[in-house]
C-alpha cells in the first residue's frame, strides 16, 4: 500500500499566506466603511422623511383649507408613507450593524 504525500509548492503556500495577511489587514477598514455607510443611509432616510412630512403636511393643510374632499385620503396616504420610512429605517438599523 503506497501512501501519497502532499507535495506543496512553496511559492503557492507563500502566496496564500501573504494573501490571507493582506485580507486580514483590511478587515478593520471594511468594518469602518460599513459603519460609515450605515450612518449615511440613516441620515438620508431621515432627511427624506422630514421633507416628505413637511411637504405632505403643507399640501394636506392647503387642501383642508380649500375644503377639498380628497384631503382625508391624502392624509392617510401621508401616514402610510411615513410608516414606510419608519420600516425602512428599522431594516437599516437591524441588518446593517
Amino acid at each position: 500500500m503506497k501512501i501519497k504525500t502532499l507535495n506543496f509548492n512553496k511559492k503557492l503556500v507563500t502566496a496564500v499566506f501573504l494573501l490571507a495577511g493582506f485580507l486580514k489587514s483590511f478587515a478593520g477598514t471594511i468594518a469602518a466603511s460599513i459603519s460609515a455607510w450605515q450612518l449615511q443611509i440613516k441620515d438620508a432616510l431621515d432627511a427624506a422623511a422630514i421633507v416628505f412630512a413637511i411637504v405632505g403636511g403643507f399640501i394636506i393643510f392647503i387642501q383642508y383649507m380649500q375644503g377639498n374632499s380628497e384631503a382625508q385620503k391624502n392624509f392617510v396616504k401621508l401616514c402610510i408613507g411615513l410608516g414606510i420610512f419608519a420600516v425602512a429605517e428599522l431594516i437599516v438599523s437591524v441588518f446593517i450593524p
